[in-house]
């Protein structure tokens, strides 16, 4: 009798080991399905930033208004395809080096400064080797063609929806600014450029940014999103655990991870000075 009622109450155990486990194991399942779900969407976030600013650098031939139609187009189109899993924003800009010759401020690309001066002050100098001058927001696409400053194309709802990145400000100065001397164009410009450590970083003038030619323009692109945040559709793990209590999905749940921010360039193959809309597709065009 002894013995048997040692083997029902090591049953009795195992049984409610197995049903406190049970739980455990269904949330690391679909914390690993909402990682998958996760990873996916960050290659679709590159491969759609990439595309757009792929586009614009290529667009340096086209005529001002059909550029500035198609390039907000380009920009709806990839923020459409962000939306169902993501709240957030993309600029969209063309970065050039500061015009540094007395000219018409109407021009295409506009002469903005006569001469040009970095942030310290001291005028820009492309006669250095190599040359060093803080680079400018030439241009930004305005993707309402209706508001002034900053320009975004925005999804997924405000701030009260749950929108982190509608309180998450963008790293590239307005259009006619030019970057400050510490503030990077291209991720990771100022790294230790092996990553070794011991190694220091490059100094400001060294910056691939620093030293563009007086004819070379990038597209920049800049984008924030919030993963399963907002108005969008939420992650694969907070739908399907959604009874579970709230420590236990804030603890496994990807979606949660707050507002990211990417930003990439591709130099165009054109020259700034064939460029038609480089310098007129601001806040009111048309």
């Amino acid at each position: 009798m002894n013995r048997l009622g040692h083997r029902r109450r090591l049953k009795g155990s195992a049984a409610v080991e197995l049903v406190a486990v049970i739980p455990f194991a269904l949330v690391l399942t679909a914390a690993i399905m909402d990682l998958r779900a996760f990873a996916a969407h960050r290659s679709d976030i590159a491969r759609e930033i990439y595309t757009v600013a792929e586009i614009v650098a290529g667009a340096g031939l086209w005529a001002a208004a059909s550029a500035d139609a198609g390039l907000r187009k380009t920009m709806a189109a990839a923020s459409t395809r962000l939306q169902q899993n993501t709240s957030g924003w993309m600029r969209v800009v063309v970065v050039a080096r500061p015009r540094d010759d007395p000219g018409d401020p109407t021009a295409t690309p506009p002469v903005l400064a006569t001469p040009a001066r970095n942030s310290d002050g001291n005028l820009c100098n492309p006669a250095a080797n190599p040359p060093f001058c803080e680079p400018e927001v030439l241009a930004e696409v305005d993707f309402d063609a209706a508001t002034a400053g900053i320009q975004r194309a925005e999804w997924g709802g405000a701030a009260s929806d749950g929108n982190r990145c509608a309180t998450t400000d963008s790293g590239m100065p307005v259009e006619g600014a030019t970057f400050g001397r510490d503030a990077v164009v291209l991720p990771n410009e100022a790294a230790d450029p092996d990553g070794s450590g011991p190694t220091p970083p490059p100094a400001a003038t060294d910056w691939v940014s620093r030293t563009l030619n007086s004819d070379e323009w990038w597209a920049v692109v800049e984008v924030c999103t919030h993963f399963g945040g907002g108005t969008s559709t939420p992650g694969l793990f907070e739908g399907a655990m959604s009874g579970l209590t709230t420590s236990v999905l804030r603890t496994f749940d990807v979606t949660g991870s707050g507002a990211w921010l990417q930003r990439v360039a591709w130099g165009s193959h054109e020259s700034l000075d064939d460029c038609t809309w480089c310098g007129a597709i601001g806040a009111g065009s048309s």
